[in-house]
């Protein structure tokens, strides 16, 4: 699935539900937009194939270690300010974050060279927004 398609209408429950039109006791305003795939990450070596990350020290965090330890992955659990000193001794040698922006501003493209978009964690994401329809309406 396509971070997108989270906004087409559907059937849920024999009901046509539109995310744009949601009532829940008071009428609300919707507004969401999707986002591409959480990154897999920084890694100093390539991977082309699932089995290239055999062996992979990873820092992740939540259900992706879980997934990526049963993936041939060794995975460590490491603050967000660990991380490129783990690199830079070799305690890691790949790590996801956050984003390319963010992950920038604390040298991630100084400790690996290799980094991969579109995760095996987080296929897709999106952004919500709920808003009291009178109140929006008595801006305007």
């Amino acid at each position: 699935m396509q971070p997108e398609d989270a906004f087409e209408p559907r059937l849920v429950a024999g009901y046509r539900y539109l995310p744009c039109q949601v009532r829940v006791g008071i009428e609300r305003e919707h507004l969401g937009f999707p986002m591409p795939a959480q990154p897999f990450g920084w890694f100093k070596k390539p991977v082309n194939t699932a089995g290239d990350l055999q062996g992979f020290k990873y820092r992740t965090v939540g259900l992706a270690a879980d997934l990526l330890q049963k993936m041939g992955m060794s995975v460590a659990q490491l603050p967000g300010g660990e991380i490129v000193p783990a690199m830079e001794r070799g305690v890691i040698d790949a790590f996801e974050f956050n984003n390319p922006s963010s992950d920038r501003r604390f040298g991630a493209q100084d400790v690996a060279k290799n980094y991969y978009l579109s995760s095996y964690h987080q296929a897709s994401e999106s952004f919500e927004f709920l808003f009291n329809k009178d109140i929006l309406d008595d801006l305007e």
